[in-house]
């Protein structure tokens, strides 16, 4: 067998233990994960559905439109691999334990790489046969192309899976290899001007400046405009789609043409990336393991700077997190997809002279924030404690209590989620033209929703820890993980609840407005209430059992 064969197939053993090991697993958790996937594919596939058969029903253009969607959903799918790929493969080739001892065998670099890429592909795609099953089931059900076509159409998908994914790990060899080991003060400056310039031009020219007279021509007239960049000839999506309408038409030698264009694409990729494996992936590891280290003068600076130890677990914290590229990549994809949503909320067809517009976006855009916010916390947050508690017994020696440890990782996340989600609710506010009574209310509910979000994710990631685990991925996956999670989610919830109330009864008529900004003010105060005593609360048990923890 071949060194990459020997490689894939002790993955595919590691896999079916871990397969086997979910019976092993809390029966909370396997059935409250079970049911957040039903509820999933469920949920997805009703309103795709309702959206497709109401696009379905315009006059004459239904059909195009439906037609037109698919290039959307490929282009979709092809921009989300392209980033999951690039996200997972750099710390899959450089920050694994397992590949130092890989590289201290005789294996071929190119096998390593081989095998990370089908590592890459195998943890990519999982995501997306979650989202595009109930999403491709309802189009094509929408669309009357029939289940042949449904089932026949993960041939070109499965072709573009590949391709993505070796996109995605050339990119991180030549990232490995060539990219600069430490960046300066002038080049970070640089970069964070072409970000906000790219970010500018995003906005000032994606908007769309179709008529604002008729919602629903202005709608179709954006999605006709989406649809042209979407359909350019030398995207793999472009290709995807019209191998499927191909199919559908019953013209099967076409749609072997886009199959086999999307298959010789994919084995190129796979060639060059075996090549670039064999020539970049040594050098790539010894360049990552050799970063310079900082001169004594900056050292000494340093130390004077951040004389307080509290302050001193901050800058741990901050450059533990900075050195992991699984977790600041991630990080970055949390908010730059907060971030493309409100920088689109103008080509959304709403009307706001319309209450029911007004409030349903209102609520819509905080449920946004919120339910990002608590996936945000209970990916990053709650694994702090656990990865703590490995030195808890040197932290112990130091003149730090456990209050002050504690009060450490909650402030630090509270200022995180603060900091962000702050300015992103103001922006969005403006955007949207609500009131200030709203704008108001959503900035402080905000505020609220990380104080309490903050203080269960570190609370719990202290009351349930995982001391054993070798990173954040693998304490969020036990009994803790799913109980923070599962309470972020109700938390925000009721909150979303408190709000919606109020605009509701205004909405029916049952109270005048001068009473909806008194509802209004009293549903804010009470949700401050409800987040500051959820918080203490979680803080409490959080610091009882610290205290009397045995390491």
């Amino acid at each position: 067998m071949s060194e990459t064969g020997c490689l894939l197939r002790l993955k595919g053993r590691i896999l079916a233990n871990m397969v086997r090991a979910i019976r092993r697993e809390p029966l909370l958790k396997t059935i409250v994960v079970a049911l957040f996937i039903a509820a999933w594919v469920c949920g997805c596939f009703a309103i795709t559905y309702e959206g497709l058969t109401f696009l379905h029903g315009f006059p004459g253009i239904g059909d195009y439109l439906i037609g037109r969607l698919l290039y959307l959903f490929a282009f979709g799918v092809f921009i989300m691999l392209v980033s999951s790929n690039l996200i997972l493969a750099y710390p899959v080739l450089f920050a694994r334990r397992e590949n130092e001892l890989l590289f201290s065998l005789p294996i071929a670099p190119s096998a390593i790489v081989r095998c990370k890429l089908g590592e890459t592909v195998f943890l990519s795609s999982w995501a997306f046969l979650l989202m595009a099953i109930p999403l491709m089931l309802a189009y094509f059900c929408a669309g009357g192309y029939g289940m042949r076509v449904f089932f026949l159409s993960w041939l070109f998908f499965a072709p573009l899976v590949g391709l993505c994914g070796a996109a995605g790990m050339g990119v991180s060899l030549l990232i490995g290899r060539f990219a600069p080991r430490r960046l300066g003060l002038k080049k970070r400056v640089v970069i964070a001007c072409l970000c906000s310039v790219a970010a500018y031009l995003f906005w000032r020219y994606g908007r769309g400046h179709a008529p604002r007279g008729d919602q629903s021509l202005r709608f179709v007239n954006q999605l006709v405009a989406k649809c042209e960049f979407a359909s350019w000839f030398l995207l793999p999506s472009r290709w995807v789609a019209d191998g499927i309408f191909a199919l559908s038409r019953g013209a099967y030698g076409d749609a072997a043409f886009f199959w086999l264009v999307l298959v010789s694409n994919a084995l190129l990729l796979f060639s060059l990336c075996s090549v670039a494996g064999e020539r970049l992936l040594a050098t790539a590891w010894n360049r990552r393991l050799s970063l310079p280290v900082a001169a004594p003068g900056q050292r000494r600076a340093s130390r004077i700077a951040w004389r307080s130890p509290v302050w001193s677990l901050v800058r741990a914290d901050v450059i533990s997190f900075c050195r992991d590229p699984g977790q600041w990549g991630q990080f970055a994809l949390f908010f730059g997809l907060l971030g493309i949503y409100i920088l689109n909320l103008w080509n959304l067809p709403y009307d706001l002279g319309s209450l029911f517009w007004r409030y349903l976006l209102f609520i819509l855009n905080l449920s946004a924030m919120g339910f990002t916010l608590a996936g945000l916390s209970s990916r990053f947050f709650f694994p702090l404690m656990s990865l703590d508690l490995k030195r808890f017994w040197f932290l112990g020696l130091t003149p730090l209590s456990i209050q002050r440890i504690l009060g450490e990782k909650y402030f630090l996340c509270v200022g995180f989620t603060v900091g962000i989600t702050g300015p992103l609710a103001l922006l969005s506010g403006l955007m949207l033209g609500v009131s200030p009574l709203l704008l108001a209310s959503s900035i402080a509910s905000v505020l609220f929703m990380g104080i309490a979000i903050s203080g269960l994710s570190v609370g719990l990631g202290a009351v349930y820890p995982n001391p054993r685990a070798s990173s954040p991925a693998e304490v969020i996956s036990g009994f803790g993980g799913t109980v923070v999670l599962v309470l972020n989610m109700v938390y925000i919830c009721v909150t979303l609840v408190l709000l919606g109330i109020p605009l509701y009864c205004h909405l029916e008529g049952l109270i005048t407005e001068f009473t909806l900004a008194m509802y209004l003010r009293a549903s804010v105060c009470l949700i401050g209430v409800v987040s500051i005593t959820t918080a203490l609360i979680a803080l409490t048990f959080a610091r009882r059992k610290l205290e009397v923890v045995d390491l």
